[in-house]
């Protein structure tokens, strides 16, 4: 556990202690509650499906991350902020139930526009499907939300931020990031099988790129 939040940030925001990890996930220590966002499993099975050979190890590299970071950390409550399957039920499916099944801690999924099963197959493997979570001063959603209460701040996903540093000579660096823009936080993609979308930083923005094992506020 002290290994995992040396290489963080931890922020404080709306009276909440928000710790960035460098793992592409949000640790609220006070709650003991982990958020992470967009794993979309099951992706390399949906276009395989569909004709195209894409390898795939089924969603278990990212579902070993997580693994570890829930050892490590022992959370009370995982919530998921959206597109935890990537689309309709395909083979690839089958060992992330499994792996649900055998968690400890309570599952929250908010539905994300990727999360299409029906409620009875996230259900069935422990998960509680709700649109929208309110934890003290923080809002979970998928998608960011355009406004609210004085006071609040929302948690995100679904844009799967980065930023694009550049150096002399021409040099550039594509990092994925934590985007706070305003009252809204935007969670880096935890799983292996995204882009990035590179948000063009406004000067009032925060950016806390990971780097190096590390988040480091870059804007």
């Amino acid at each position: 556990m002290k290994q995992l939040l040396r290489e963080s940030l931890l922020l404080s925001l709306a009276g909440e202690s928000v710790c960035l990890l460098a793992d592409k996930a949000v640790w609220l220590p006070d709650r003991r509650a982990l958020l992470i966002s967009d794993l979309h499993l099951g992706k390399a099975g949906h276009f395989r499906k569909h004709g195209l050979g894409i390898p795939s190890d089924g969603g278990l590299g990212d579902l070993t991350r997580l693994s570890t970071l829930i050892e490590g950390l022992n959370p009370r409550h995982l919530y998921l902020l959206g597109d935890l399957f990537h689309a309709e039920l395909n083979e690839e499916w089958e060992p992330v139930r499994a792996w649900l099944q055998k968690q400890s801690c309570l599952l929250s999924l908010i539905r994300g526009n990727h999360d299409i099963l029906h409620v009875s197959v996230y259900q069935e493997a422990g998960i509680n499907v709700v649109d929208q979570e309110n934890l003290g001063n923080l809002v979970l959603s998928h998608e960011p939300l355009g406004s609210l209460p004085a006071g609040k701040i929302n948690v995100s996903g679904h844009i799967r931020p980065g930023v694009l540093l550049k150096g002399k000579a021409r040099q550039s660096l594509r990092l994925p990031c934590y985007y706070q823009q305003g009252n809204c936080l935007i969670l880096p993609a935890f799983g292996m099988m995204t882009g990035l979308y590179l948000i063009p930083p406004k000067k009032e923005d925060n950016i806390y790129a990971i780097a190096d094992g590390k988040v480091i506020q870059v804007l």
